[in-house]
C-alpha cells in the first residue's frame, strides 16, 4: 500500500524505520528497532550553511547508531561475521514507513537515500557503534575535473551535462537553465565549480531520497505549496533577525573572460624521449587555464610531434623518435589563456556582502543575480527554521506553506534544509528559504 503526504501528517501515527546494510554482494544485513538499530540521524541541504544564501553545494550525511552486542560491529573484533568487512564505502539504504493497523494491508517502504559509510566508531567499551555515512556527492568532491577544454557558448544546463558526463555519473538536470555562458571552463576543484554554477544558475544541486543527483532551479517555481500547520506538523519556529543586521550592501564581481596574447603555455627542458612512440600524460601547464593551444617547437630533427591533446590545465603529448637511441629534447608550447576579468556591481565595504562568481558573465545576468542577493538581505525573515514532526515524502526543493495560529506565521518557502531524527519515533528540523526573494526579479 502506497504511503501519502496525508499519512505522514496523521497526528497518530506510528512509525518504522530499517537500514539495509550492503556488507558485500551476498551478506547483506537489516536493521531495524527489532534488532540492532538504536537510532538515526539524516541531515540533508540543498546547499551548505556557509557564506552564501543558495549555490553553496554539499553532502547529505547519515549516522547510524546501532547496538554493538558482543562487538559484532566493532572493525577490530575477529570473532565478528562482519570482520574485515566494517570499512569505507560500503553502501546504506535506508527506508521508512507507517504502521499498518492490525489486519490491514502493510505500507510501502519510502527511501530515504542511498549512502556510503566514510566513517566508523566503534571500541569494546561501548555498547553502541556509530557509523557516518554520506551520498554520493561526497566523492564526486573528490574527482578532478580540471582536464575539460574550454566550450564557447553554451547554456548552463548544457554545461551541467559536460561536467556530469567527465564524472561518470548521471543527474537530472533541470531543462530551464538557458543562459548562456560565453566560455565554460574549469578553474577550480569540482566542489567550487559546482558551487558557483549553482549560484549563476540560481540553482540546487542535492541527492535525493532515490539516490539521484538532481539540479533543480529556484528560479522557476510553478509548484504547488504543501500545507503545514499546528494541527498536522508545526511543533515550534525559530524566527531569526533579518541579514540586514549583518550586512549594508551587495558586492558582486562577475566575470568577463578575454583571450590572452600568444604565449609561452609549457616550456622543458631535457626531455628523454625513447625509440619509436613516447607519452608524456599529465603535464601541468604554465598559467592556465588554456583557452587555445597554437604552436609546438619541439629542438630536434629526428622527432617529431605526433599529437597533443590539451585541456585547461594539463597536457598528453605524443613523439615519434624516427631515430635509433633515446634522444635530449627541449619542447615548448605556445597558445593562448582565459584571462578573469572582474566586473563589480555595488559597492564593497566592512559590512557589505560579498560575491564573486566566474560563471555570471554578462551584465544583464549579473544584475539579476544582484537583485536576489538584495532581496535575500533586505528581507526580514529570508529563511524560516521549523521544528516539526516530521514527513518523509517532503524532499529538498519543495514548496511548503506554513500557516501558525500560534506563532501568527503564514510563510511559503523553498525547503533548503531538512533533518530526521528517529528513535522509534520521528522528529525533524526544516528551514525554508523565503519564495518571494526567488519572485522578486
Amino acid at each position: 500500500m502506497k504511503t501519502t503526504v496525508d499519512i505522514y501528517n496523521n497526528i497518530e501515527r506510528f512509525l518504522e524505520q530499517k537500514a539495509v546494510i550492503f556488507f558485500s554482494k551476498t551478506k547483506q544485513l537489516e536493521v531495524t528497532k527489532d534488532n540492532y538499530l538504536v537510532s538515526s540521524f539524516l541531515l540533508e541541504e540543498a546547499h551548505g550553511a556557509d557564506n552564501l544564501p543558495f549555490g553553496s553545494v554539499t553532502s547529505n550525511e547519515l549516522t547510524l547508531q546501532l547496538y554493538n552486542e558482543n562487538d559484532v560491529f566493532t572493525p577490530t573484533n575477529k570473532k565478528s561475521i562482519y570482520y574485515g568487512l566494517m570499512k569505507k564505502g560500503i553502501k546504506v539504504e535506508l527506508y521508512i514507513r507507517p504502521v499498518a493497523d492490525e489486519g490491514t494491508e502493510e505500507y510501502d517502504w519510502d527511501p530515504l537515500g542511498t549512502f556510503y559509510v566514510t566513517d566508523w566508531k566503534a571500541s569494546i567499551t561501548n555498547t553502541t557503534a556509530t557509523i557516518i555515512f554520506n551520498d554520493i556527492m561526497y566523492e564526486l568532491f573528490k574527482k578532478d575535473i580540471k582536464d575539460m577544454p574550454v566550450q564557447l557558448n553554451i547554456t548552463q544546463q548544457a554545461f551541467y551535462e559536460r561536467i556530469f558526463k567527465k564524472l561518470d555519473i548521471p543527474a537530472n538536470i533541470d531543462n530551464t537553465l538557458k543562459e548562456v555562458l560565453t566560455y565554460a571552463y574549469v578553474d577550480k576543484n569540482t566542489k567550487e565549480v559546482l558551487t558557483e554554477l549553482n549560484m549563476s544558475s540560481l540553482s540546487d544541486c542535492f541527492c535525493n531520497h532515490v539516490g539521484e543527483i538532481i539540479i533543480k532551479s529556484i528560479n522557476n517555481i510553478n509548484d504547488p505549496p504543501i500545507l503545514i500547520t499546528d494541527e498536522n506538523q508545526i511543533i515550534s519556529a525559530n524566527i531569526e533577525q533579518s541579514l540586514t543586521y549583518d550586512y549594508d550592501g551587495i558586492n558582486l564581481k562577475y566575470n568577463l573572460p578575454q583571450e590572452s596574447q600568444i604565449q609561452n603555455v609549457l616550456e622543458l627542458k631535457g626531455v628523454s624521449i625513447a625509440r619509436e612512440i613516447t607519452s608524456l600524460n599529465n603535464v601541468t601547464l604554465t598559467g592556465a587555464p588554456l583557452f587555445k593551444l597554437c604552436a609546438s617547437i619541439l629542438n630536434n630533427e629526428i622527432c617529431e610531434i605526433d599529437d597533443i591533446e590539451a585541456s585547461t590545465h594539463i597536457a598528453n603529448i605524443t613523439f615519434n623518435n624516427k631515430g635509433n637511441d633515446t634522444v635530449i629534447c627541449d619542447l615548448t608550447l605556445l597558445g593562448t589563456l582565459l584571462q578573469n576579468n572582474e566586473v563589480t556591481i555595488g559597492l564593497e565595504s566592512p559590512t557589505s556582502y560579498n560575491i564573486t562568481n566566474l560563471y555570471i558573465q554578462s551584465k544583464k545576468h549579473a544584475q539579476k543575480i544582484y537583485d536576489k542577493l538584495k532581496a535575500y538581505i533586505s528581507n526580514m525573515l529570508p529563511v524560516l527554521e521549523l521544528e516539526i514532526r516530521g514527513n518523509p515524502k517532503f524532499e529538498l526543493g519543495s514548496i511548503i506553506t506554513a500557516k501558525s495560529n500560534k506563532y501568527k506565521l503564514e510563510y511559503t518557502g523553498i525547503l533548503i534544509k531538512q533533518t530526521f531524527e528517529y528513535d522509534g519515533s520521528l522528529k525533524s528540523n526544516i528551514t525554508l528559504l523565503d519564495i518571494n526573494i526567488m519572485k522578486g526579479a
